[in-house]
């Protein structure tokens, strides 16, 4: 065990005993200001070690062990290294580690620390996915712009390279996987494919969406609507972004590297709604406010990057607006194109 390893560990026994002493913590109504620290400090011990883990938080997990809680931090999945020692940590409300769970090595060991620890008492609780953690720094954060990090920009170009502005075109029967003309002498279906080129993308970055043949192109956006609030759609990874600050929080998801689709049904169910794909990139705060994240989209015309007040221009007939409604999906993007 290395120098750093053994502090840790006899640092994790003293703050174990003193969160005993003070008493619970509230994780379910609010994670503890130190979180966003505590993800960029581990995320960047995961890019020096990706044996570790990935760089991306995907959720904060809450347990509970004799009544104290803890919360874990979840990143994105690697493939553990061969005889490398694999810790799970549990961590208190001062973001501190508790309890720490090792295995592998080359001669396997499973070891908890400190010692005395039942690890058959600790207790899942609560799974909060990343987003908690986005709504926490945009709590804290003293900025007038949502800004973009790495993983944004692989989103942002891995958007840029479906070409939307020059396929899915309206008034062409397509291909909803590749948005190719495909029936030149189609009279009918040739309508706006913006629900083909979300399904599309969404497909190609290895993320379900109500798609065909599941559900023929025409009225696909309504459909889609309906589908994202089903078990289906929560069990592949979708869930609705709520609250005061639905803007911010779709943009600074995108900004993370995370799918966000924008979405609106008609109220004429022998109309088309309209989805979007929320594009990555800086914006004001004031922008945000006054005409909604950057999409990237097809429709009557197509478009790398507009507002979703233009956008949606059609759909909405109010500023601020009621209608148009934000997924994002926990899973990570896969940002190579896949097969067709």
């Amino acid at each position: 065990m290395s120098k750093y390893n053994f502090a840790i560990n006899n640092l994790s026994k003293c703050i174990f005993i003193a969160i005993f002493w003070h008493g619970t913590y509230a994780f379910s109504q609010q994670l503890p200001p130190c979180i966003n620290q505590l993800i960029d400090q581990t995320a960047k011990q995961n890019n020096v070690n990706p044996c570790q883990g990935g760089t991306k938080l995907i959720a904060v997990e809450e347990y509970a062990y004799q009544g104290t809680p803890l919360f874990k931090l979840v990143f994105e999945r690697k493939r553990p290294c061969p005889d490398y020692v694999n810790t799970t940590v549990f961590y208190g409300a001062d973001c501190q580690p508790k309890i720490k769970i090792s295995d592998g090595g080359i001669a396997y060991r499973h070891q908890v620390s400190p010692s005395g620890i039942n690890e058959k008492e600790i207790k899942f609780v609560k799974k909060d996915d990343w987003l908690s953690a986005v709504k926490q720094q945009n709590n804290t954060r003293n900025t007038n712009t949502i800004d973009i990090d790495p993983n944004g920009n692989k989103l942002k170009t891995f958007y840029l390279a479906l070409n939307v502005e020059n396929l899915w075109i309206a008034g062409n029967h397509v291909n909803w996987q590749t948005g190719e003309a495909d029936k030149p002498e189609a009279t009918a279906g040739i309508h706006t494919h913006c629900s083909a080129f979300v399904a599309a993308a969404c497909k190609k970055a290895g993320i379900y969406i109500l798609r065909p043949p599941e559900h023929k192109q025409e009225l696909l956006s309504n459909a889609q609507f309906d589908w994202l609030a089903s078990a289906q759609a929560v069990n592949a990874g979708w869930k609705k972004i709520e609250g005061n600050n639905v803007y911010v929080e779709a943009q600074s998801a995108a900004n993370r590297g995370i799918v966000v689709i924008a979405i609106c049904k008609n109220p004429d169910n022998t109309k088309p709604g309209h989805v979007a794909l929320v594009m990555p990139g800086g914006v004001a705060n004031e922008k945000l406010e006054n005409e909604g994240p950057n999409l990237i989209m097809a429709g009557t015309h197509n478009f790398n990057k507009i507002s979703v007040k233009a956008g949606f221009k059609s759909h909405l007939t109010s500023w601020p607006e009621n209608v148009v409604q934000f997924y994002y999906n926990t899973n990570t993007p896969q940002f190579a194109m896949q097969p067709q």
